[in-house]
């Protein structure tokens, strides 16, 4: 990929990106879309900040601010309700920002991007914004610069993205534990770095709760609160068409009509969902810390096995003799 020129890569990127908007006109699950509409009109007549008036509205605010900004975009109610499977275009923003970040990653620059392409021609890696319209890839796009600018000691600027995550979607809180992680040793040999996080992810928030909180009818904080710490409430079902494990092991159509709470083996399934997530976890993050306590040791033996630096051997400065003294 060297043979193409910055300005060649963008060309054909943003061509990409508009091919792959057009794709798939009639796309969406019709239940989602309905809300998009929903949404989006009631903040087009009564503002961004009134739009938890909704009884039906169960999103975290970041993506009211997208609604808000399609919005604008459309300028018209008819326009805001004809064009609203584009919707998709801003979260295929984020995968496409995803796409390339990742690329970056790569210590070879003519390789960059290729790579961000292998990416954006999968179908899998696509197929949940083209064709289902769904927002996912917003929070796991902020979920995954979270972890980058962590790796890379910029822990502000990795809270500011978890915040916005979380802002996104409440499952991005299954990315705090490897967050947490990566903070940790920073945070204990610079504890006004933690300081420093916790002003930047309050600032962070702040700005996207805003309007929800003053540039509004009433206050929807205790709202948007609720709506986190009872998420699991919403759906309480083994298994939304998810198509997960649940689905091999029991007859079908019962993983979306049975619900959660029923004990089996002794915990219920939402415990069992629970507990094979945080066993899937640990094996996934014992894997990462072996890899880099392995690392870590071959680097220090390798620098305790170096042999120290030979100087050469000290020699007593010749006397002159008498005839090269001063007369």
């Amino acid at each position: 990929m060297s043979t193409f020129s910055f300005r060649q890569q963008v060309v054909f990127a943003f061509l990409l990106f508009v091919l792959l908007l057009m794709l798939v006109p009639r796309a969406g699950y019709d239940g989602d879309v309905h809300y998009w509409i929903e949404w989006a009109s009631y903040i087009f007549e009564h503002g961004l900040g009134n739009v938890y008036q909704l009884e039906s509205n169960n999103y975290n605010p970041l993506y009211h601010h997208i609604l808000w900004v399609y919005d604008q975009m459309m300028g018209s109610m008819e326009k805001v309700q004809y064009y609203i499977r584009f919707l998709k275009g801003f979260t295929l923003l984020f995968d496409f920002a995803g796409a390339f970040w990742a690329a970056s990653l790569v210590p070879e620059r003519e390789r960059r991007f290729g790579l961000a392409l292998l990416l954006l021609f999968n179908i899998g890696y696509l197929y949940n914004t083209l064709l289902w319209i769904q927002v996912d890839s917003i929070y796991t796009f902020l979920a995954f610069g979270a972890v980058v600018l962590a790796v890379r000691r910029h822990v502000a600027s990795s809270a500011a993205f978890f915040v916005l995550a979380m802002a996104a979607k409440t499952q991005a809180i299954i990315f705090l534990p490897p967050l947490l992680l990566l903070w940790g040793p920073q945070w204990w040999h610079r504890p006004w770095g933690m300081v420093r996080a916790g002003l930047v992810a309050v600032g962070t928030a702040t700005l996207v709760l805003a309007p929800f909180i003053w540039w509004s009818w009433e206050s929807y904080l205790p709202r948007i609160i609720s709506l986190n710490l009872n998420a699991a409430e919403m759906y309480p079902k083994v298994s939304m068409f998810a198509y997960n494990m649940w689905f091999l092991l029991m007859p079908a159509g019962q993983p979306q009509a049975t619900s959660d709470k029923l004990v089996v083996a002794g915990l219920t399934y939402r415990n069992w969902g629970m507990l094979l997530f945080f066993v899937s976890s640990a094996i996934a993050l014992c894997s990462v810390c072996w890899c880099s306590s392995r690392s870590a040791l071959s680097k220090w033996r390798g620098s305790s096995a170096t042999p120290p630096p030979k100087f050469p051997p000290h020699r007593s400065p010749r006397p002159r003799s008498r005839s090269s003294w001063p007369r």
